[in-house]
């Protein structure tokens, strides 16, 4: 019986280690300053040009897409194509800058 009740811990760990290593998502989140994808959350990339060039953002095609992943700061910019995080001062980005855009809205990047 000692056996079998070790047994069932050792399967009962395996698992729950094996799932707390998948669910490790510490990159950069959106609008957080990036140099390669690699430094973004999964399902973001590092933008590599334009007007947010930097920052880590995700594709999309509206501003609902945008903040039902990402919140309500969230914005679906440059010809609806890329996530953006609106911000009010540069402590709302994590190592980007807050930068007014032409439409009137401050957003999050590196440029």
């Amino acid at each position: 019986m000692e056996a079998r009740s070790l047994l069932v811990a050792l399967l009962i760990s395996a698992v729950l280690g094996s799932t707390s290593c998948s669910d490790d998502d510490s990159g950069a989140g959106l609008g957080d300053g990036c140099s390669t994808d690699s430094d973004c959350s999964h399902g973001l990339y590092c933008s590599p040009d334009g007007s947010l060039e930097g920052v880590c953002t995700a594709a999309c095609s509206s501003d609902a897409e945008c903040r039902e992943e990402f919140g309500s700061n969230a914005n679906c910019v440059v010809s609806n194509t890329v996530c953006a995080m609106e911000c009010n001062y540069d402590s709302d980005c994590n190592g980007a800058s807050c930068v007014l855009f032409t439409s009137g809205s401050s957003f999050c990047t590196n440029s």
